[in-house]
């Protein structure tokens, strides 16, 4: 994969438009529903000036939902983003953007407790969980803790959702606290652009 979200949004678009373009003018926009995981704000933050960055500076005017922590949003609406649909609220055109920030010994913040403890059961079934699930997803972390702890929380999640089925469609970013100039959200702007 090559693109950022950014750009995968702009395709996802223009495929949307053209597809809707027989005999109809629609201007469609996919659907974003944006959650984070975060124990100091950080991940919150960067999902805050994501949502900014879509509507000021590329004209983003679709559905953005969600917008809060993964157990604010509960494991069976995640579930349900990953489900097939058959009536007129179709997946097909969302995206879920995720935010997961890694805290103490490369651990899940309390924000994402419950729903990671639900994504472990073995009762859910691999690669058709959630099948309609496509995502994009941002690690925060600090190198200074050494490469495995590194952003683990978020690695771990993506590994999770993709073994159950989901579909990442861009490379997972990954923000530094200790990059310069800007930390994390230096990394970010790399990132969605």
């Amino acid at each position: 994969l090559s693109v950022h979200f950014l750009r995968y949004i702009i395709t996802l678009y223009t495929m949307i438009n053209s597809v809707g373009s027989n005999n109809t003018h629609s201007t469609s926009q996919p659907s974003i529903t944006i959650l984070w995981a975060t124990q100091s704000g950080h991940a919150k933050a960067c999902a805050r000036r994501t949502i900014r960055l879509l509507r000021s500076q590329h004209g983003y005017s679709g559905d953005i939902r969600g917008t809060c922590s993964f157990d604010d949003f509960g494991f069976d609406h995640l579930l349900s983003l990953g489900r097939n649909q058959t009536n007129s609220d179709d997946n097909s055109n969302n995206v879920t953007l995720m935010f997961v920030s890694t805290t103490g010994d490369a651990e899940q913040c309390s924000t994402i407790q419950n729903t990671w403890n639900a994504l472990l059961s073995k009762s859910l079934a691999p690669h058709t969980t959630l099948p309609s699930l496509r995502f994009a997803l941002f690690a925060l972390g600090d190198r200074a803790y050494g490469p495995e702890a590194f952003c683990a929380a978020g690695r771990k999640l993506a590994a999770r959702l993709v073994q159950l089925g989901g579909g990442v469609v861009c490379p997972l970013g990954y923000g530094d606290d200790g990059s310069p100039n800007g930390g994390v959200f230096a990394d970010l702007d790399v990132w969605l652009v």
